[in-house]
């Protein structure tokens, strides 16, 4: 495996107790490599759940984008109202895409399989809902978080 590429293996020829490390290593790559692809599968049903979801609600939807690279491009160049945001992007924390937003005063929603306490404390104001997504939970949040303040309860 060679930085991150879950296509190379070890191929050179050896003897002994490297020739075990090497099939160990080889194997683990296809261990791997596996896993990797049953997560970029499960992301993608996330993106098209969601997007699924809000389109039922009457939104328009931009995306989804498959990976952190997709979604600063989208972030810097498109304007939404609101952005649903997969906390892990194919492998990549979406801390920088998450700070982007914040920045560009973009309301969003972590949609995560990790709990709440994995997710840094700078976004503990960031609504976060779990894996797999429900319509109605999904919907419950982007009303109270796109909602404008003065229809809030509290006027706040």
């Amino acid at each position: 495996m060679a930085r991150g590429d879950l296509s190379k293996k070890i191929t050179v020829d050896v003897r002994g107790e490297i020739l075990q490390l090497k099939e160990t290593i080889n194997t683990m790559v296809d261990q791997l490599n596996g896993f990797a692809g049953e997560v970029t599968r499960v992301a993608r049903e996330v993106g098209t759940e969601g997007k699924r979801i809000l389109e039922e609600l009457g939104a328009t939807v931009i995306g989804p984008y498959g990976g952190l690279a997709d979604g600063l491009a989208a972030a810097r160049s498109e304007r939404f109202d609101g952005a649903l945001l997969d906390f892990n992007l194919a492998g990549e924390l979406a801390d920088p895409l998450a700070d982007l937003l914040i920045a560009r005063g973009v309301p969003f929603i972590f949609i995560t399989g990790y709990q709440r306490d994995s997710i840094d404390r700078r976004y503990a104001n960031i609504p976060v809902l779990a894996k797999p997504l429900e319509a109605e939970s999904l919907e419950r949040v982007l009303v109270s978080l796109l909602e404008p303040p003065a229809h809030r309860p509290g006027g706040r």
